[in-house]
């Protein structure tokens, strides 16, 4: 190769290296203007945010424990720069203890204004629900939870529903999604999950704060175009999800516990769950399976006499199992069995599926007697 040759190469090499400055000079120019950007409006604070969020403040808490107590509610997402204008302004030291409420778009200046003052005190109760738990559960836990704290009552919770048919309930909140039916039940809105309530809240606002909860659920999961696109409606996905989260608590197992259910609705075969069968049935008389009088006692949640989902939602599932009605593992499965915690078998406290009855009748001979 000649000398004009090498120094063309070297001259492409050269503009290659250029360019790929130039490239990383732009995409590390971007970077930093995006968070320069979101820093920027984090402290500034963001009116379009509206969601209500609490912390305490006890004593002996430190300016870098609030501010990671504020970080954790996602109030702020700067902890650092929070605690940087705090001592520029002399009041981390003055930052008063109690319960605060913020709005998680108020600015940074405008919580340490917050915080510089003695707080409206509202004496607040975290309780949390289980996933799978039951409107008449959520109740009893509250009376459980509030009694000697609260003027919480059976009478307030029953004042706070509106009885419909046997025992369906219909939340006079006004907060439900578009598209729920007249009989709905508040089995299902009740999002199952940890809260703060104050004190001082009735039985209403205590509802209202859990639909609240699962409406966000909905909304960040996109659940309505996930229903759209499986061609079902959002309750059906919630009556579906919350017959899955009965059927296992294991998000794991979600997806093929669906696939099994839309298998069987694709061919208009009966979903035979004990799960909605067990649900009009008294709770100290439930077993883990269903008993043959039980089985042939026809309500309009025995799935084994009625084709079709059950009427309502049986229970207030997680997100995960609404999704996965709506998203069902691809399988040939039609049945499942779940192998009890205490068989002395590896398969122990795992779900178990089978393309035929003859293989899931070898499983249930196996495992369940």
């Amino acid at each position: 190769m000649g000398r004009r040759g090498k120094d063309n190469k070297k001259k492409v090499v050269l503009l290659s290296v250029l360019v790929a400055i130039l490239v990383l000079i732009i995409s590390a120019t971007i970077v930093c203007l995006v968070v320069y950007n979101d820093f920027r409006n984090d402290v500034s604070g963001d009116d379009s945010l509206s969601e209500k969020k609490t912390i305490e403040i006890v004593s002996g808490d430190t300016t870098k424990r609030i501010a990671s107590k504020l970080e954790a509610q996602g109030i702020v997402d700067y902890p650092f720069w929070f605690i940087v204008m705090a001592r520029q302004q002399s009041v981390d030291n003055k930052l008063q203890i109690g319960t605060y409420e913020f709005t998680v778009g108020d600015s940074y200046q405008e919580i340490l204004d917050i915080l510089k003052k003695a707080p409206n005190y509202r004496p607040a109760l975290r309780i949390g629900f289980p996933e799978g738990t039951e409107v008449t559960d959520i109740i009893e836990k509250f009376l459980t939870e509030g009694k000697g704290k609260t003027s919480w009552t059976r009478e307030g919770f029953e004042a706070a529903l509106i009885a419909e048919y046997d025992c369906a309930y219909i939340p006079s909140v006004n907060s439900l999604p578009e598209g729920v039916p007249v009989y709905a039940r508040l089995e299902g809105f009740l999002y199952p999950d940890t809260y703060d309530f104050f004190l001082d809240s009735t039985e209403e606002q205590l509802f209202a704060k859990m639909i609240d909860q699962f409406n966000k659920k909905v909304q960040s999961s996109d659940l309505v175009s996930k229903a759209q696109a499986a061609d079902m409606t959002v309750y059906d996905a919630m009556i579906l999800g919350s017959i899955i989260q009965k059927e296992s608590g294991n998000v794991a197992d979600f997806a093929l516990i669906s696939s099994v259910f839309n298998n069987r609705l694709d061919i208009d075969m009966k979903l035979q769950s004990d799960a909605t069968v067990s649900y009009m049935i008294p709770k100290d008389e439930r077993l883990a399976s269903c008993t043959s009088a039980q089985l042939n006692t026809d309500t309009p949640y025995n799935v084994y006499m009625h084709k079709g989902l059950s009427p309502t939602p049986i229970c207030c599932p997680r997100i995960e199992a609404i999704v996965a009605a709506c998203e069902p593992e691809q399988s040939d499965y039609y049945y499942f069995i779940g192998v009890p915690g205490n068989s002395p078998t590896p398969e122990a406290g795992k779900t178990l599926f089978s393309k035929t009855y003859q293989e899931h009748m070898q499983k249930v001979n196996k495992y369940l007697r």
